[in-house]
């Protein structure tokens, strides 16, 4: 859905200064790091509430 308008941004950034450019990259990749850890985080917490609600069932 961003892919478009943060390709606009960093081609204005080109056009603009490097420096511009340079920040809304590293923005970029920070905020697709924070996507990736966070969704990592999720798997793993699913994980570990699946193992949970097993052993409850098991117990039963």
């Amino acid at each position: 859905m961003l892919y478009p308008y943060s390709e606009i941004i960093l081609y204005k950034a080109l056009l603009l200064n490097s420096s511009f450019y340079y920040v809304v990259l590293y923005s970029l990749i920070f905020i697709l790091a924070l996507a990736f850890i966070s969704s990592r985080i999720r798997k793993i917490k699913e994980k570990e509430d699946k193992i949970f609600y097993d052993k409850i069932y098991n117990s039963i």
